[in-house]
């Protein structure tokens, strides 16, 4: 949307609908959407990706705790491992995007291991894939989730898709103990699925390494590419409370403003997400939607397959890079 706006597709924001954004719409989206052009369009429906799904049941059989911070997982994860289990549910098969649910993680990762400067700098291109940092990151991404990573699963999460990772937790002897999966999993669950704490699955944020903890987030947003009255009172309703309240009254929505009651939402998830985002202190949009185009949803998605057939460090940062000079 920043390339389309520099070229003059996208109309910047008239001042109504900016007012009304600034207004309406929680700081913390703001900063996460807007590009070094400004406010690009309104933000209005968001997910939130950094979950973690697990089965209460299960965690209590087993003696596990929802962990408290980002070590904790790290131990969590290695524990499970070590008491026979597969700690994570992974699947990253989805055709010429196959390998982006790895690249979820990865951004994840450095949100909680690097500064938000660093994230914004490696989003923006100016730390390179190549850097021994982004390196590392790619690396504790293999070590928590992969654990040894031999060959027939890496083979098994080449092949499967994201919707379809979640299903061997639901097994009689689970297959997988937790999945890293944005607020829009539950469309995949199976039917009839209850979650919350006492539920078939519930979810928690992935901790943070530091004070706060961030949250990575997606989202559709409005934007105008013809200049007419009717396309700005579009967009001003879009930024408004009003408009909200009408789609979390269908269901499955996440509202982007931060004026709204969570009696809004008849939907109890969606109700947990909006306090999610309410309570968090850093948000961050999700860096391969933000990357050069052939870097975000081509040659990151093609190094993190690399990376999860091999496990070579190297050679994944080498791919991912490469996108820059398309």
């Amino acid at each position: 949307m920043n390339d389309l706006g520099q070229e003059g597709f996208v109309l910047p924001l008239r001042t109504d609908v900016r007012d009304e954004v600034e207004e309406h719409v929680l700081e913390t989206v703001q900063a996460a959407t807007t590009s070094s052009r400004g406010l690009n369009g309104v933000p209005f429906q968001l997910s939130v990706k950094s979950l973690v799904w697990y089965s209460p049941r299960i965690f209590d059989e087993l003696g596990y705790k929802v962990p408290a911070t980002w070590e904790d997982l790290k131990v969590l994860s290695d524990r499970m491992r070590g008491d026979g289990f597969e700690a994570w549910c992974m699947g990253i098969s989805a055709f010429d995007a196959t390998g982006w649910p790895a690249t979820d993680l990865v951004e994840d990762i450095v949100l909680r291991e690097q500064s938000t400067e660093f994230y914004d700098a490696w989003v923006e291109g100016t730390i390179p894939f190549t850097d021994p940092v982004v390196g590392s990151m790619i690396d504790t991404f293999g070590s928590v989730t992969l654990g040894s990573g031999v060959s027939d699963r890496r083979r098994s999460i080449i092949n499967t898709t994201p919707a379809q990772a979640m299903n061997p937790m639901f097994a009689e002897e689970p297959g997988c103990l937790m999945y890293k999966q944005a607020s829009f999993q539950k469309a995949n669950l199976p039917s009839g699925t209850d979650i919350g704490p006492d539920g078939d699955v519930d979810v928690f944020v992935l901790p943070g390494n530091y004070s706060e903890t961030p949250v990575l987030i997606g989202g559709d947003i409005a934007a105008a590419m013809t200049n007419r009255n009717e396309t700005w009172e579009l967009l001003a309703y879009l930024a408004s409370p009003e408009s909200a309240a009408v789609w979390a009254d269908l269901g499955g929505f996440v509202a982007a403003q931060d004026d709204l009651g969570d009696e809004i939402y008849h939907d109890e998830f969606d109700a947990r997400m909006s306090e999610i985002l309410k309570n968090a202190d850093v948000i961050r949009f999700d860096g391969s939607d933000q990357m050069y185009a052939p870097v975000g949803t081509d040659s990151f998605f093609d190094a993190m397959t690399v990376y999860v057939a091999s496990g070579r460090t190297q050679l994944a940062q080498d791919v991912a890079q490469a996108g820059y000079d398309r």
